[in-house]
């Protein structure tokens, strides 16, 4: 019999170390799955591909998301764990610095160095040496035992990134959570495409609109969700079958400003719905919302590090 959990999303290397499990919550979100199971979708417009200056979004990985146009995203970069490649997404903030989420990374790990950083990529396995980083330090307040908050982490590297077309910052939100609730954003990232409980990572980057909600009754897990500091999204009607998975944690998600031609940095990946196997593997349920840390909400902690490390 299999059962739901709420799991954070690095890529796999070990469960110990990469999946949190929210003890105590089987039967609440078991029950909220049958809940959403029943609730029917509002009518809402479609997201439409001309709000962003990006790829086309005609096609139904993320799950059931789209291949990106090479580069779109020259903010988002790899991260990697020793030897066992790609296991979390993040953002390019500054010349030294990345925005990840905070399940992401060990603090007591980055002295051994252990996480590298990959920036300028496309295909995950196609990379040049010079666009590998080390991470020298790390700085965030995430307790794995309160996954539900403050789930965000600064990556701070050996060297300044050296920044091309293929390679640049993306600017940190501006605008608070409540001016995006019903619209539509763009996340991105190498996390898992498999709809089974076998994990498999796209070569290729790819990319999905998802929906800003507001619903308590949807978004509400065990009373966890903490819409002061976390978006919740569902999938946009376009493609009703796309959410984040395993390995996209840590990703952007991102608004564009068409006026002023830029984009926004609005969310980091955190945590999604799953399905827990009787072998203790993992299957994400992208029709169930998927959440993301607000970066406006984190914003006066973020210049602070930046400014003072």
């Amino acid at each position: 019999m299999n059962s739901f959990q709420i799991v954070q999303q690095p890529a796999k290397k070990s469960r110990r170390l990469f999946v949190y499990i929210v003890c105590g919550v089987i039967v609440a979100v078991t029950f909220l799955a049958i809940i959403l199971a029943v609730i029917p979708l509002n009518s809402e417009p479609e997201c439409d591909p001309n709000d962003f200056k990006t790829n086309n979004f005609t096609q139904s990985r993320i799950i059931n998301g789209q291949e990106a146009v090479p580069h779109s995203y020259p903010w988002l970069v790899s991260i990697r764990y020793y030897n066992y490649g790609h296991i979390c997404g993040g953002s390019i903030i500054h010349k030294r610095w990345i925005l990840t989420a905070g399940h992401c990374v060990k603090k007591y790990q980055v002295s051994s160095g252990a996480y590298q950083i990959i920036v300028g990529l496309h295909d995950r396995n196609e990379y040049d040496f010079s666009n590998v980083y080390n991470v020298i330090e790390a700085y965030s307040e995430f307790n794995e035992f309160n996954i539900f908050s403050k789930d965000i982490a600064l990556l701070k590297l050996d060297r300044d990134i050296v920044f091309n077309k293929n390679v640049a910052l993306i600017k940190l939100s501006e605008s608070e959570s409540k001016n995006f609730i019903g619209k539509c954003l763009v996340t991105a990232g190498w996390g898992s495409i498999s709809k089974t409980f076998e994990q498999k990572l796209p070569n290729k980057l790819q990319q999905t609109f998802v929906r800003v909600i507001d619903d308590d009754q949807k978004c509400r897990i065990e009373n966890k969700w903490n819409k002061e500091s976390v978006f919740c999204v569902k999938s946009s009607s376009k493609n009703p079958y796309s959410m984040t998975c395993s390995g996209d944690s840590g990703g952007p998600l991102v608004s564009f400003n068409s006026k002023t031609n830029t984009w926004f940095l609005e969310g980091v990946t955190s945590y999604v719905v799953a399905e827990v196997s009787y072998d203790s593997k993992t299957r994400c349920l992208y029709k169930r919302p998927g959440f993301f840390s607000k970066v406006y909400s984190n914003r006066y902690y973020i210049l602070n590090i930046l400014n003072n490390y």
